[in-house]
């Protein structure tokens, strides 16, 4: 089965894919698979893309998964307001997310912060691990309240449903702990007020605590017990793919630059585009001077050892120098050199492969 190519405007890393796929699930349970499905293939991308909590969506699959959740599920030709009952299920999914059976292991990591005044004391880091586009500015901290700024990066304006998504998150935090949902007062929105720049979130929220210390243990046993196996084996699955993967990059680490392997990582459907991407560059070819006639003065297996101890030096200035080897023939190197971001303009460019 041919591997699916997928647009690389939809799967930039802004947002993992568990926010996506906490709705998708949402709207599996409430409206059925096939529905939730062809939500997201409208949208761009397929469930069997969203499954893999290790990679991302981008804002620009977000707007268009709001557009086709509108279509599907209210027959809107437009996106609706901010009090329109659809928005509801982003924030009914985000509660969702913060399910002990949904969260799996990373559950237990929360619980151990000991409530939710410590979670919300470090909300900057926690949120940014799974969205690289908001970042949650801590405005003002105390007893059971906080005071929570949305921040978009850029020029990067969300729909509803990302703020009422941050809504219904912040209301599920104290549940990690058993406690009752907090409540969330919105005093400034930026889908409400044009004059507003940010979302600001005012939380109050009980404090976890613990009168029956050996009741809390039980618990924590029960629960550890249950998630152990399922952990053992993501663990196997982690490793075999982590080798894999490791393998892989040792086989194409000598030919491309560090830059481009980590952009690969992150976007691999960008690197395999079809077509390709137009850009400005320079190209280096080098070769062993006298090659022919060295060839016929020793044996090929001095020619081989030879040629094995250059390309081995060549190959790491290239490297180094952030070209790329495109080919090798005979003797000769055949490396370019371009900058995908366009940061570097060609002279720079052509100035890295002279240096090789």
């Amino acid at each position: 089965m041919p591997v699916r190519n997928y647009d690389p405007r939809l799967t930039k890393a802004h947002l993992s894919n568990r926010f996506a796929l906490s709705l998708v699930s949402y709207f599996a349970d409430l409206y059925g698979v096939e529905i939730a499905e062809a939500i997201v293939e409208d949208a761009g991308l397929s469930l069997d893309y969203l499954h893999d909590t290790e990679r991302w969506t981008s804002v620009e699959f977000d707007r268009r998964f709001c557009d086709a959740a509108a279509r599907h599920l209210y027959d809107l030709r437009e996106p609706p307001a901010y009090d329109h009952p659809l928005w509801q299920h982003w924030r009914d999914a985000a509660a969702s997310m913060m399910r002990r059976q949904e969260m799996g292991p990373l559950w237990l990591l929360l619980w151990a912060m000991d409530g939710p005044g410590h979670f919300f004391a470090d909300i900057e880091h926690m949120y940014s691990k799974g969205n690289r586009v908001t970042r949650m500015r801590l405005a003002d901290h105390g007893p059971n309240r906080a005071s929570v700024v949305a921040v978009m990066e850029g020029a990067v304006v969300d729909r509803p449903g990302a703020c009422w998504s941050r809504r219904g998150f912040f209301e599920a935090v104290p549940t990690i702990w058993n406690l009752p949902a907090a409540t969330v007062e919105h005093s400034e929105c930026i889908h409400t007020d044009p004059s507003a720049r940010h979302c600001r979130y005012e939380i109050t929220f009980e404090e976890r605590v613990t009168s029956d210390p050996g009741s809390e243990l039980r618990r924590l046993r029960s629960y550890v017990q249950a998630v152990i196996p399922r952990l053992l084996e993501q663990i196997d699955a982690n490793y075999l793919e982590h080798r894999q993967a490791v393998l892989t990059q040792r086989k194409v680490a000598s030919y491309l630059p560090e830059h481009v392997l980590e952009n690969i990582k992150i976007n691999p459907e960008e690197e395999v585009i079809l077509g390709g991407l137009d850009s400005e560059g320079a190209v280096l070819f080098a070769d062993v001077a006298g090659f022919t006639r060295r060839c016929v003065e020793v044996g090929a297996t001095e020619v081989v050892r030879q040629l094995n101890l250059y390309f081995e030096v060549m190959d790491e200035v290239i490297v180094r120098h952030g070209g790329i080897i495109d080919k090798r023939m005979g003797d000769g190197i055949m490396a370019v050199f371009v900058s995908p971001d366009g940061r570097r303009d060609a002279a720079a460019l052509a100035a890295r492969a002279v240096a090789c």
